[in-house]
């Protein structure tokens, strides 16, 4: 086990009592949750993902409700569990494209008229 080192602080009673209600909601203890925090916080901000842009879409209030759930289940953020649908999606998209296309890569080339008949010869 990685040694741990622990983080006393005090916070605003209202912000307090947001975190709360945030980390029972998700299910995890205090120490999770503010591991979690802080780890989105370095990803987020001085991390890997420096060059983001922001998709932002409603949904219908019944099915936020069963997405909250899940999340609350599992622990996952809403922002990991949709990058991981669209990871995802995207992989077996491009998967499918490599096997259609026979695992060629995509080829921006002209290949002029021969290639036209060829493939409207098959």
């Amino acid at each position: 086990m990685d040694e741990t080192r622990g983080i006393t602080v005090k916070i605003d009673a209202a912000l307090h009592s947001k975190a709360k209600a945030d980390q029972e909601a998700r299910g995890l203890t205090m120490g999770q949750y503010i591991t979690l925090v802080i780890e989105e916080h370095f990803t987020e901000k001085g991390g890997e993902n420096m060059n983001t842009r922001t998709m932002a879409f409603q949904v219908e209030e019944a099915l936020f409700q069963r997405i909250k759930a899940h999340l609350t289940r599992t622990g996952l953020t809403q922002k990991a569990f949709v990058i991981g649908l669209i990871e995802e999606a995207l992989f077996e998209a491009e998967l499918e494209v490599l096997v259609t296309d026979g695992g060629q890569p995509e080829d921006d080339e002209d290949d002029g008229p021969a290639a036209e008949d060829e493939s409207e010869a098959e």
